[in-house]
């Protein structure tokens, strides 16, 4: 939901970790997705590529300040709070003429 500030995202991720999730962020945007476990190439014995099994990506109507994000995993919610970037609020601008 959005309120005058922030976006704030809450995921239901039962049996989920933090541990278990990454998060990206863009300008307007959140990438959501697990984090997949490390495995090996039979074949060759190196680390294969992991890819991620699920990811959400949640487009935002607003740029957001991403030095003041935070998340926090309580009881299998994350709860992803992305503050509105002072650029994003309203703003007058002088027209001249």
């Amino acid at each position: 939901y959005v309120n005058d500030n922030a976006v704030i995202v809450d995921l239901e991720l039962p049996a989920k970790t933090a541990k278990d999730v990454n998060l990206s962020l863009e300008p307007q945007a959140v990438i959501i997705a697990d984090r997949p476990a490390e495995t090996t190439d039979a074949a060759t014995g190196k680390p294969a590529e992991a890819r991620p099994a699920w990811s959400r990506r949640l487009e935002l109507p607003f740029r957001v300040d991403a030095d003041k994000a935070s998340a926090k995993f309580t009881d299998g919610i994350l709860r992803i709070q992305l503050p509105k970037a002072e650029t994003a609020g309203i703003r007058q601008i002088a027209i001249e003429g």
